[in-house]
C-alpha cells in the first residue's frame, strides 16, 4: 500500500535476500518497476519489533536512496511493515506518505 501519495505505483515488490546476523543484502522489483539493491542492518527493538535502515538503488535520480523500515514480526513466516517515504511533484513540492504491507519469507 502506498498511502499518502498521488502516483501509481507497482503495488507487488518480491525480493531475495541474504541475512548474515543482523546485516542485510539483496534485489528487489521496486514501486517505481525497477531492479533496486539494498544493503542495510536490522536491528531488534521489544518483543517481535524491529526496524531494518539502510540504502537502496533504483529510485528516480537517485544514486542512493535512504530507507528505514519498521517491523512488526508476526510469526516466522509474516512480517508487517511501514516504511515512511516521500513522492516529488511537478511543481517541485513534495508529498509525504506511508508505504506498508506484508512480507512472507519462504
Amino acid at each position: 500500500m502506498h498511502l499518502g501519495f498521488t502516483g501509481d505505483y507497482n503495488p507487488v515488490n518480491p525480493y531475495v535476500e541474504y541475512q548474515h546476523g543482523n546485516l542485510r543484502a539483496g534485489a528487489y522489483y521496486n514501486s517505481e518497476e525497477n531492479i533496486s539493491a539494498y544493503g542495510g542492518v536490522n536491528l531488534s527493538l521489544i518483543d517481535s519489533f524491529s526496524i531494518d535502515t539502510g540504502v537502496a538503488t533504483g529510485y528516480g535520480e537517485h544514486t542512493l536512496t535512504p530507507y528505514a523500515k519498521f517491523n512488526y514480526h508476526y510469526n516466522d513466516s509474516v512480517t508487517i511493515f511501514a516504511m515512511p517515504g516521500a513522492e516529488l511533484q511537478q511543481d517541485n513540492t513534495t508529498h509525504y506518505g506511508i508505504v506498508g504491507g506484508l512480507t512472507f519469507n519462504f
